[in-house]
């Protein structure tokens, strides 16, 4: 691997903090391996944060642990719940614009009932000083964490925090951990990077060295002007540097 990482005693896992950092990761590996001459090799088992977590939980789930045996609906069937229960609403919400269609309401509602959970709010929180738009929120979540009791059902942002109650020993994860690219870590993360860590797994950190880069401010006098010199920026990067 090319960041250099051989942890003692077994198999590890690199787990990013984005998408695009994990196929860079694969991409230099395998241009590593290929100019050492070497024709196969076994990749290195990289995945972003979401989908590594998602596949432990599953792994959880078909060990029997009863905590994950629950029905994990995705991101396009949640968004459907949230959307759903908008639209059953009885009368439109208050002090909603009018132009906030239900589907685009449900999208908003379903990230920010994601933070809640990333970073541990609870209602009586949210409650405190409220505004309209959080009781808002509150009233649609409400509804949402009703349906979810009844059906049983799973969400991505309620993994991590289960996970963290399967792991009893070293047995319950493989390997070892290497987290890359992370600058600052959710209150879920941290919750399950200290039970992997106190069920004696190594947890380790790395971070990708910066590019060098010169910052520079563009004065655009319109939002399509803003638009199109991005454009612009993003086509002269992309020809000058075609393998970013």
């Amino acid at each position: 691997m090319p960041i250099g990482f051989e942890p003692a005693g077994g198999p590890f896992t690199v787990v990013t903090a984005t998408r695009r950092l994990a196929r860079d990761l694969r991409t230099r590996e395998d241009r590593q391996n290929l100019a050492r001459g070497q024709r196969a090799w076994w990749p290195t088992d990289v995945l972003p944060w979401d989908a590594w977590v998602e596949r432990q939980w599953r792994r959880a789930r078909d060990q029997g642990h009863p905590v994950c045996d629950r029905k994990l609906i995705g991101a396009e069937q949640e968004r459907v719940v949230w959307e759903q229960i908008i639209r059953d609403l009885p009368g439109p919400l208050p002090n909603m614009d009018s132009l906030l269609l239900p589907a685009q309401a449900a999208r908003e509602a379903m990230q920010a009932w994601k933070l809640t959970r990333d970073y541990a709010i609870t209602d009586s929180v949210l409650a405190r000083d409220a505004g309209s738009d959080t009781r808002q929120f509150m009233l649609i979540a409400e509804r949402f964490a009703a349906l979810r009791r009844e059906r049983g059902w799973a969400m991505s942002a309620d993994l991590a925090w289960q996970l963290a109650t399967t792991l009893d020993s070293p047995g319950d994860a493989p390997g070892h951990i290497l987290l890359a690219g992370f600058d600052r870590y959710t209150a879920a993360q941290h919750h399950l990077i200290r039970a992997l860590r106190n069920a004696g797994h190594q947890v380790a950190e790395w971070q990708p060295e910066a590019a060098p880069a010169d910052a520079k401010i563009a004065c655009c006098p319109d939002p399509d002007a803003e638009i199109r010199a991005a454009a612009a920026w993003a086509r002269r990067f992309i020809e000058t540097r075609p393998d970013a």
